[in-house]
């Protein structure tokens, strides 16, 4: 796992409340229960702040799993 990859897990598994070893490469909101539309939103804010990139409105939909977000950021 590189940096970024465990930065987006570790960014993840704090806003849903989940161990990072509960989340991997397949994660996503279909998948996890926590990840619901309030998540996803708090998932963006998070990660904009650690990689200070801000994300488009029309790019939020497409950033539902951890390799959309890997690619993204």
């Amino acid at each position: 796992m590189d940096v970024k990859e465990k930065k987006i897990i570790d960014a993840v598994s704090k806003v849903l409340s989940l161990q990072t070893n509960e989340i991997d490469l397949n994660t996503n909101s279909d998948n996890c229960l926590k990840w619901d539309s309030l998540a996803q939103i708090n998932i963006i804010i998070s990660l904009e702040k650690i990689f200070n990139k801000k994300v488009k409105t029309s790019e939020i939909n497409n950033l539902k799993s951890i390799k959309n977000l890997i690619k993204y950021f």
